[in-house]
């Protein structure tokens, strides 16, 4: 199997190749089965109708469509196996190329997942760590902090009249 692989902007890699004529002929049968299971033809029971029959009633190109995708599904986690690429959600996957007697040519499209490069990040810490002041805390803006938390946890209580009273926690250790 040919396989060309080309990534693409914004996490996108595109896989084109083709799968040899050999290989698309052995799912004719699973092709066969598969459509003979879905269609209904006057005389026969459903998914009994010989392949001449089939070919009759859907044409050569449904049967050959049908090996390509059998083979597609099997042949794409292969390939992303093999190439180990990183795919995430649904491929795109297109015909390039059907035709009785000849090799399957297809093209895929897939999002992978996005590469990233971290910057140095220690430097970046230990520059910023390296530029702070020494700073002081003054018993004044302790008292204000906590001041600040104990109205943020304060309880109201309903006095009547539409008037309420804001309760402090204690302040303790």
């Amino acid at each position: 199997m040919k396989i060309d692989i080309k990534k693409l902007p914004k996490s996108l890699v595109e896989i084109t190749g083709e799968i040899p004529k050999e290989k698309l002929e052995e799912k004719r049968k699973d092709a066969i089965k598969n459509l003979a299971g879905k269609v209904e033809i006057d005389g026969f029971r459903k998914g009994m109708a010989p392949e001449s029959v089939l070919v009759k009633k859907l044409g050569s190109m449904s049967i050959l469509e049908e090996m390509a995708q059998i083979c597609l599904n099997e042949a794409y986690p292969e390939i992303i196996l093999k190439h180990e690429l990183d795919v995430i959600g649904y491929p795109e996957i297109s015909i390039t190329k059907i035709a009785e007697g000849n090799p399957l040519g297809f093209k895929i499209t897939s999002t992978i997942v996005p590469e990233i490069e971290l910057p140095n990040y220690k430097k970046i810490a230990g520059d910023i760590v390296s530029k702070k002041e020494n700073i002081e805390i003054t018993d004044k803006e302790v008292g204000e902090t906590i001041e600040e938390i104990r109205k943020q946890r304060a309880t109201k209580r309903d006095l009547g009249d539409g008037k309420t009273k804001e309760i402090l926690q204690e302040l303790n250790d």
